[in-house]
């Protein structure tokens, strides 16, 4: 066993008794990893859902569960904890990392991305994040059909847009276009990114045969 530090945040905890909890967090240095807490709901022991900080645990060989030491938030981002809209985002952002991100491929570039998140920028930034984690795990193509690759579309076929039935299509497909080419993403206006979200949540169907559950929470909130 040995002590290691990394900079991340936890996203989901499930209690285990009446005073521990498995923490499921992700990290800079190795991407996914679950913590055990022993006191995590003491006055004093209390963890934060979608609090930047730095991670001390003890990294157990034999598991792949850790004994977590001590956390050290990131003060300056306290609004991911405490904004309402930013929080559901971070929900269903986390529900797809959670899903689709395997070992520590990308973590630091995950996590850079996450760290770049404002008060200001969330809604691009997050469906940005998405989109690049879903090129980067080949749940989407860079050219052609974002979905099949068929080079005779520029962004989604036909054959594909009857297997999403997705709402707003024109919008998504003006998303896509966008986020191929970071100067165009960043003159691009997202007025309602329902849209967008629920394009992903229908790609993950597609491959996971499952549904993003925070999605719902988002979608009624902005209708």
């Amino acid at each position: 066993m040995s002590s290691e530090k990394s900079r991340g945040l936890v996203y989901k905890i499930i209690k285990y008794s009446d005073k521990s909890a498995i923490c499921f967090a992700f990290t800079e240095n190795v991407g996914k990893i679950r913590f055990f807490l022993s006191d995590a709901f003491g006055k004093n022991r209390t963890v934060l859902k979608f609090m930047p900080a730095e991670f001390s645990y003890i990294n157990k060989i034999n598991t792949d569960l850790h004994k977590l030491l001590s956390v050290e938030y990131f003060t300056d981002y306290i609004f991911f904890h405490d904004e309402p809209e930013l929080y559901m985002r971070l929900n269903f952002l986390f529900e797809i990392i959670d899903l689709v991100v395997q070992g520590d491929s990308f973590a630091k570039l995950i996590w850079s991305y996450v760290m770049r998140i404002n008060r200001n920028n969330y809604i691009k930034a997050i469906s940005y994040i998405v989109y690049d984690i879903f090129l980067k795990f080949d749940l989407l193509f860079d050219c052609g059909c974002s979905i099949c690759g068929d080079e005779s579309s520029e962004t989604i076929c036909n054959s594909c847009l009857k297997k999403l039935d997705l709402d707003h299509i024109q919008y998504v497909k003006e998303f896509i276009r966008a986020a191929k080419n970071r100067s165009d993403y960043r003159n691009f206006s997202i007025d309602n990114d329902s849209y967008i979200l629920n394009f992903f949540e229908k790609v993950v169907n597609i491959y996971f045969g499952k549904k993003i559950r925070s999605f719902d929470g988002i979608k009624n909130f902005l209708v």
